[in-house]
């Protein structure tokens, strides 16, 4: 979910309007980890005139239901996030 959510903010906090970009960077590592149930929040709302140094964070939240298994499945009905903040170029 770390890497899932730096690729976002990395993507969204490059120059020009990269929502779409973002969501998709995200989605593709949720998706190789095998997480299908996941949010994806970017705050602000970014657009090709957000300025530059604006901070901008990126949440990424998943279910423990997703992401355990076996052993570790008593940390099923929890809810995990993972957060980066980047400012814009």
């Amino acid at each position: 979910m770390n890497l899932a959510a730096f690729e976002a903010a990395k993507s969204i906090s490059s120059p020009g309007d990269n929502n779409s970009l973002a969501l998709q960077s995200a989605a593709s590592v949720m998706t190789s980890r095998r997480t299908p149930n996941y949010t994806i929040s970017i705050s602000p709302t970014v657009t090709q005139d957000t300025p530059r140094g604006t901070a901008i964070t990126v949440t990424v939240t998943a279910s423990t239901s997703n992401l355990s298994f076996g052993p570790v499945s008593f940390m099923s009905g929890q809810t995990v996030s993972a957060v980066v903040r980047m400012a814009r170029l």
